[in-house]
């Protein structure tokens, strides 16, 4: 039968696939500091942590960058290492091991359909693969794909090509979640379809119950989509305009129905060119500069993968055309000229084209038998031992990137080490915390990558809250603050500054610089908030202190208008007051209003109208004003300007 699988290979076999899976362990376990943790890192933990914790059970993912939800397939994997609590490494290290799995079950693959030798030769080149490692070492919803787009192709192959039952069974429920763990599995639908077109005459009671368990493990996400009105048409239109307003060079691509951007892409994704990338667009000019261009002879890793993929079409066979779809199917797709590609979509080729490169070398060995002992051993040496100073330079290159990204900032590309942030994280848990504000750039869990981040982090502390610039909070009880300041734990470079923790007491606003606050009013806003004092800074700021009795239900800003001395509006500073689900009974709030007005125009403020208000939907809603007895009083409070 064609495809049938391959004799066993001998015990003495086993020290060489131990070295290549130290090796592949190695590369994706070691230095877990040197890992990003950035928004949809931090996003993604956040949502596993609360599986695991048994907060909630989400039926939808993270946001994509299509615009369209993923499925929580990804999420309710990544709660399995957070089980076993809330470090991060524990996550990054179980998607590390995923990957490392992938490697052997390559092996396994390799060497049941191809050659001990083509094992060894794929499985070596997945290992070392730059890509598959830098796709292996962070918590990304593709990067939990390896095992599983190859546990997708072996049990098509065991069950469609051999015949073995319980592989159909399994064949398309592993698919079905596969495609949930991140949309870039959709081009195994290729593979699979052929495979089941093939196998025709075998279609029975397997196919059509494993379509069932298919559709059934679809249903969380068919009712968090439905649930959320994502099969609506205005949904629909809604998304896909804001797809084209995210990428207007990709939707107003024009040339034809095909581009270049599949060979570009999968070659990268193949040969492992191109690692500067991960230092962003600022600096990968200067890493360019102290590391050698190797990029041209990895391209030489192409002609083996070409000759693998030649010699599985010479077989003939559906086993040997399916492996090449495999791989080959993602260089399609992503040729077209409406769908969009990064380098993460090939993710699932990895292991094919591995492969490729495992049966051209047993290609190789095949046709040197016809020549003499001296010409075929010369021949298996020379070309042996340059596919082997690929590898070697490939680990080098690995090796080179990920010390560059720990020691240089790389804005817009690698995120700050993971290695940099634990150390203040232990810090913070030394103190055994139960309350720690953090100012950092931005204060929206979600959205604002540094506040996600830090959520997540902290994920044990009970109570975290968030602040902005402007803002500062003297709670009622005494908690850490975490900031952007130095001297303190410091960042990989000079230029991303320090983290610094300190202690904040109750009593310290008394000892800060805010003690010259003038009596303000003793009326109180319908929401809680209650304006203590204010004072001025130079250059027309206005510093207010504010408290709040309880937690806010919804976002309020402060309405701030400077008026001249006829009660003219000069200008504004309108903005976010603090986010209500972070305000607490008692907390004491600084917030700071600056006029942008030049000189001689600041010089005509004579009073500050202050009031609060929220939106709803395009509307706006001031809050009232109460005195002492709950009566209304107006709207808004009149403060003296900085000369009165």
């Amino acid at each position: 039968m064609s495809g049938s699988p391959t004799r066993a290979a001998s015990p003495g076999a086993w020290p060489a696939r131990l070295l290549i899976l130290g090796l592949a362990a190695t590369l994706r376990l070691a230095a877990p500091g040197i890992t990003e943790f950035k928004l949809d890192e931090a996003n993604l933990s956040l949502l596993a942590l609360d599986v695991a914790q048994g907060e909630r059970f989400p039926l939808l993912g993270i946001g994509s960058s299509v615009g369209f939800p993923n499925a929580p397939v990804n999420v309710y994997l990544l709660a399995v290492p957070y089980l076993g609590g809330s470090h991060p490494v524990l996550a990054n290290s179980f998607i590390g091991l995923l990957s490392l799995l992938a490697v052997a079950l390559l092996f396994a693959l390799a060497r049941r359909y191809l050659s001990l030798s083509a094992a060894y030769f794929a499985a070596l080149a997945y290992a070392v693969a730059p890509w598959a490692v830098v796709f292996s070492r962070k918590i990304w919803a593709q990067n939990l794909l390896h095992a599983w787009v190859v546990l997708v192709v072996y049990t098509g192959l065991l069950g469609w090509v051999e015949g073995k039952r319980w592989a159909q069974w399994l064949h398309l429920p592993l698919l079905a979640l596969t495609l949930q763990i991140h949309f870039g599995a959709l081009t195994l639908l290729p593979f699979s379809a052929y495979l089941l077109w093939q196998a025709r005459p075998r279609w029975g009671r397997a196919l059509w119950g494993s379509l069932a368990l298919s559709a059934l493990l679809f249903l969380p996400y068919g009712v968090g989509l439905a649930r959320d009105g994502w099969f609506s048409l205005e949904k629909a239109r809604d998304t896909r305009a804001a797809a084209e307003a995210a990428s207007p060079a990709q939707t107003a691509q024009s040339g034809g129905p095909l581009t270049a951007q599949g060979w570009r892409l999968g070659t990268i994704a193949l040969t492992g060119r191109d690692l500067h990338a991960l230092t962003g667009p600022d600096a990968f000019r200067d890493y360019l500069a102290r590391t050698p261009n190797a990029d041209p002879l990895l391209n030489g890793l192409l002609l083996g993968m070409g000759a693998g993929a030649l010699a599985l079409l010479w077989r003939q066979d559906r086993m040997g055309r399916a492996l090449v779809l495999w791989g080959a199917a993602p260089f399609l797709i992503y040729s077209v000229s409406w769908v969009e590609g990064t380098v993460h979509y090939f993710i699932p080729a990895l292991p094919a084209g591995c492969l490729w490169l495992g049966a051209g070398w047993a290609a190789l060995l095949r046709v040197s038998e016809r020549f003499s002992p001296p010409v075929r051993t010369g021949l298996r040496y020379a070309l042996g031992s340059g596919l082997g100073a690929l590898f070697v330079l490939q680990v080098g290159l690995l090796g080179f990137v990920h010390h560059y990204v720990n020691h240089h900032a790389t804005p817009g590309g690698f995120g700050q080490p993971l290695g940099y942030l634990l150390p203040v994280r232990q810090a913070l848990f030394a103190d055994h915390p139960a309350r720690v504000l953090v100012r950092v750039d931005g204060m929206v869990v979600g959205l604002d990558n540094d506040a996600t981040v830090w959520r997540a982090l902290l994920d044990p502390v009970p109570d975290v809250r968030f602040l902005d610039a402007q803002t500062e909070v003297y709670p009622a009880e005494t908690a850490l603050v975490l900031e952007h300041a130095c001297p303190g734990f410091a960042l990989r470079s000079p230029a991303e500054g320090c983290y610094q923790v300190r202690q904040r007491s109750p009593g310290a606003l008394a000892q800060a610089a805010f003690s010259p606050f003038a009596e303000a009013t003793s009326l109180r806003f319908a929401n809680g908030v209650r304006v203590q004092g204010y004072r001025w800074l130079g250059e027309g700021c206005l510093v207010l202190l504010w408290s709040t009795e309880q937690p806010a239900s919804r976002n309020y800003s402060f309405a701030v208008h400077f008026l001249d001395a006829a009660g003219e509006r000069i200008g504004q500073a309108d903005r976010l007051a603090w986010l209500g689900q972070f305000w607490r009974p008692g907390d004491r709030i600084v917030s700071t209003f600056c006029l942008a007005l030049p000189p001689q125009a600041r010089a005509t403020l004579a009073s500050v109208n202050l009031g609060l208000y929220h939106l709803a939907g395009d509307q706006y809603f001031n809050v009232d004003l109460l005195d002492p007895q709950g009566a209304w009083a107006g709207q808004f409070i009149n403060l003296p300007g900085p000369s009165h």
